[in-house]
C-alpha cells in the first residue's frame, strides 16, 4: 500500500479521496471531502460609518480563538468588504483585533475605494492566541477633510482552508 492508503483492521483509509472501505468487500462505508474551507462571518450585515474623523467607529463578531481551529488548517485569511466611499482621501482598516492582547492581529485597508479584501493570517501566531477574546473592528486611521463623508462596512470574514490530503 502506498503513504496515502492506511489500513486498521477490515477497513482501508485512503486519505486523498477521503474514502474508508472494507477490504474484503471492496465497499465505501464512509466518504468525507479531504479539502474542505470553513467561513467564520464575523459580520455579515451592512453598516454605514462617518469618515470624517478618526478612531474605532464599530466592532463586532467577539468570539474566543481557540488554536483547535487552525490545528490542521493550511492556511487562513481575514476578508473585509466595503462599499464605496462618498469621499476618497479617508483611509479605513478592518481589523482583526485581540481584545485580549489589546493589538491587531491583521487588517484590510481601504484607501478611499472599496471592494473586498484579504489578507493571509500566520497560522502559527494564531495558535499563539489560544483562548484570546478577538472580533472585527472598523477603524478611521486618516478621517476625510469632507464634513459628513461615509463609506459602508458590508461584511468581515475568516475563512480557513483545511487540505486533509498533506
Amino acid at each position: 500500500m502506498s503513504s496515502t492508503m492506511k489500513m486498521v483492521g477490515d477497513l482501508i483509509f485512503n486519505r486523498l479521496e477521503g474514502l474508508i472501505k472494507h477490504k474484503r468487500t471492496g465497499e465505501v462505508l464512509f466518504k468525507i471531502a479531504p479539502r474542505f474551507a470553513v467561513q467564520m462571518f464575523l459580520k455579515s450585515y451592512p453598516s454605514t460609518h462617518n469618515i470624517d474623523s478618526t478612531g474605532v467607529k464599530q466592532g463586532g463578531g467577539a468570539f474566543k480563538f481557540h488554536k483547535e481551529l487552525v490545528e490542521h488548517a493550511v492556511k487562513v485569511v481575514f476578508q473585509a468588504v466595503c462599499g464605496t466611499p462618498t469621499a476618497t482621501d479617508a483611509t479605513v482598516r478592518v481589523e482583526l483585533y485581540d481584545l485580549s492582547a489589546g493589538e491587531v492581529v491583521a487588517y484590510a485597508e481601504f484607501v478611499g475605494e472599496g471592494g473586498y479584501k484579504e489578507v493571509e493570517l500566520d497560522i502559527d501566531d494564531l495558535k499563539a492566541r489560544d483562548k484570546h477574546n478577538m472580533w472585527a473592528r472598523f477603524n478611521v486611521v486618516t478621517a476625510s477633510a469632507t464634513s459628513g463623508a461615509q463609506q459602508v462596512w458590508n461584511s468581515a470574514l475568516i475563512i480557513i482552508y483545511y487540505d486533509f490530503t498533506k
